[in-house]
């Protein structure tokens, strides 16, 4: 969706700019911009050879250069820019077995000792070929936390960089301020997947929620947006009382996603792009954080507007607990004594950050000024270890 987006503003920003798209015929890219006639689908077919144009700048997210797929032809003068929008994009899978994968991101020093013994070389590589990137003005990080992460696992220390955050769908219609009278209830809602690292903290904002309606004695309903493995866990999760009712909700689309939060919808709780769509409608929210494990006390809740080099979720660390905090009960305070200020801002953060007018600006800019050309690469870095071929013959074949 997010470079749908933006190479649909592009084309409608500048009608003679040439844009080209590398996708399945079938694939998301494909489909959403199949009514544009000014952007070029370059279909994509496993197994089959296909040109990069040239004198295109290809524009990729950040990838390890052995994961490209070998049937990309890129001219060895292309330019291209790569953009991390994962924390995990730059960081190698040691593992590259199912159900052992997560192992190396829940115990970091795991992930060092693996990598310092069988992994040396290939870590090396990777620390310059990103220290190349930057230095070619090539690589930019949507937020902090991926730029962390990335120094975290590659051994790197890069602070002085410019971001380039990620945008939503164009402002949405803005929502209709509350009154000051107090509301009969309060909705809040979550949106986003139910996995794991998502859904530790989804349950324990549900408890606190929950705790904080019977303390205020103000009715709250907490809607769920989305699936995923953790479910019945996330159901299980409600702490039913008169003042607080869980309705789980399931998949909906993004029209219906919008419509919901436009009509029923206070407060969004989320993390990751999920943020910005309560965000653009001028909706409040509550940024989340992600955790590997069950997020049991003291986690300090924080409006998004607050966040720090765009950050939209990173893994939850001793900085962001604080004991006997009140955060949520003192934001919830908030919602009621003074929607339309924070409405107010919650807006005007998500267009002087995250429009996507603001971002296709920076972005035109970037793929302008990047300098990294592929025959700039190690051509080591594109060749995949014993490891990596059995990782992506797995992978390539539970997609199918």
């Amino acid at each position: 969706m997010l470079f749908s987006r933006m190479a649909e503003s592009i084309s409608e920003f500048d009608t003679h700019a040439e844009i080209f798209i590398i996708d399945f015929e079938n694939g998301a890219m494909a489909r959403n911009l199949q009514q544009q006639q000014s952007i070029r689908l370059l279909p994509f077919t496993d197994g089959q050879p296909i040109q990069v144009p040239k004198h295109a700048v290809l524009v990729m997210q950040s990838i390890l250069p052995y994961s490209m797929r070998p049937e990309l032809l890129i001219p060895p003068q292309t330019r291209i820019l790569f953009w991390t929008l994962h924390p995990d994009n730059l960081v190698p899978v040691l593992l590259p077995v199912s159900g052992l994968r997560n192992l190396q991101y829940k115990y970091y020093w795991f992930y060092r000792a693996l990598g310092s013994i069988f992994y040396r070389s290939t870590q090396k590589k990777l620390k310059d070929f990103v220290e190349l990137c930057l230095e070619k003005k090539a690589l930019y990080f949507m937020d902090e936390t991926n730029l962390n992460k990335t120094n975290k696992y590659l051994g790197l220390n890069i602070h002085d960089v410019d971001f380039l955050p990620v945008p939503a769908a164009d402002a949405a219609k803005f929502k209709t301020q509350r009154s000051t009278d107090m509301p009969a209830q309060l909705s809040f809602c979550w949106i986003g997947r139910l996995c794991d690292w998502k859904a530790y903290i989804l349950m324990y904002t549900i408890r606190c929620l929950s705790e904080v309606a019977a303390s205020l004695k103000t009715p709250v309903v907490y809607y769920v947006i989305g699936n995923g493995d953790f479910y019945d866990a996330v159901k299980r999760s409600g702490v039913g009382h008169p003042f607080f009712r869980l309705e789980l909700m399931g998949a909906l689309s993004p029209k219906e996603v919008d419509e919901f939060l436009m009509k029923r919808v206070d407060v969004v709780t989320a993390m990751g792009t999920s943020a910005l769509e309560g965000a653009r409608s001028g909706i409040p929210v509550i940024l989340l954080d992600f955790s590997y494990y069950p997020v049991k006390v003291n986690y300090k809740f924080r409006w998004l507007y607050n966040a720090v080099n765009f950050d939209l979720a990173h893994e939850i660390g001793p900085s962001d607990l604080e004991k006997n905090n009140r955060s949520l009960e003192e934001m919830v305070r908030e919602v009621i004594e003074d929607y339309p200020r924070l409405s107010e801002r919650t807006r005007s953060y998500f267009i002087d950050h995250h429009a996507i007018e603001t971002v296709r600006q920076q972005f035109i800019m970037a793929a302008q000024g990047t300098q990294l050309r592929f025959s700039d690469i190690d051509p080591r870095l594109l060749r995949k270890s014993i490891l990596r071929r059995i990782y992506d013959r797995i992978r390539y074949n539970k997609a199918d």
